[in-house]
């Protein structure tokens, strides 16, 4: 059954620094809890160039989920529509020679691309790539080991070829079929400097089109293991769902929580509550 909405199991204290910040968090593929995930790209170990968000789009509570990643059950099940992200118009500066057509949409603005510490790649950012539901197989191991190749054409400059590219991080075993899992990706390189003329320059051009296939052949990835989006005034659409397991104590918190930082938000009690030893 297709939902419209999506639920996040975490910590209440989690859930504090969210509202905070008002950022969600991406993790590197490789530091998720399943590790044959990180094992599907072969030689080219493309899953330290992506981060991901996970949700689930199951109806009801599930479990599970709720003892793995809800703080044993003590936690919070965040419910939002699969369309929270901000989705604004992708205004780059006017100095760096970039033209953008046909009224182009990201859920991330030009300083969180193109930051200090890596640079996303815009493809990711179109909304038929950003998010996904994901695919349970057999066998995970080196699915994409042939999608990622690198080869020299008759001047000898090299070629990478990527194949299947929006299906990366679309794949998870069957052991794990019970998440029902719902994905955020991105993807990101180390950075590079920008000259002042930004993509007017030929040189930088020529440069950042290099820059990935060496990252991708030295294997330079980026050196943080998660990555921070905005999310601005999303969680005032959440219903926050404390854990079964939660107790007075954990309910005034959360409820001071939502009052503070997302007054438009609602409250309510895991409908498992009271079920559960």
């Amino acid at each position: 059954m297709c939902t419209q909405i999506i639920h996040h199991y975490t910590s209440i204290n989690t859930l504090e620094l969210i509202l905070l910040n008002r950022k969600i968090r991406f993790s590197r593929l490789d530091t998720l809890d399943d590790i044959n995930e990180s094992k599907a790209y072969g030689f080219y170990d493309f899953s330290r160039f992506l981060y991901v968000s996970c949700w689930t789009d199951l109806l009801e509570e599930n479990i599970p989920q709720w003892e793995m990643y809800g703080d044993s059950m003590k936690g919070v099940m965040i419910t939002l529509p699969k369309s929270f992200f901000n989705f604004q118009p992708f205004v780059p500066p006017p100095n760096v020679g970039m033209t953008v057509y046909d009224n182009i949409k990201f859920p991330v603005n030009w300083n969180e691309i193109f930051s200090d510490e890596y640079w996303l790649q815009m493809i990711f950012l179109y909304e038929n790539w950003f998010s996904r539901k994901i695919q349970y197989v057999d066998n995970i191991l080196e699915i994409f080991n042939r999608n990622i190749a690198l080869t020299h054409d008759a001047e000898g400059r090299e070629i990478l070829s990527i194949k299947g590219l929006n299906t990366f991080a679309s794949f998870k075993q069957k052991e794990w079929q019970f998440q029902s899992e719902y994905r955020f990706i991105l993807c990101a390189f180390p950075p590079l400097v920008f000259p002042p003329d930004g993509f007017n320059n030929p040189g930088f051009v020529e440069k950042y089109s290099a820059h990935h296939i060496n990252c991708i052949k030295s294997k330079n990835y980026p050196s943080i293991q998660y990555i921070d989006i905005n999310i601005y005034d999303a969680l005032n659409q959440a219903k926050f769902t404390l854990g079964p397991r939660g107790d007075k104590k954990d309910m005034s918190r959360l409820i001071a929580l939502a009052k503070k930082y997302a007054p438009s938000a609602t409250v309510c009690k895991s409908k498992l509550s009271n079920t559960i030893r």
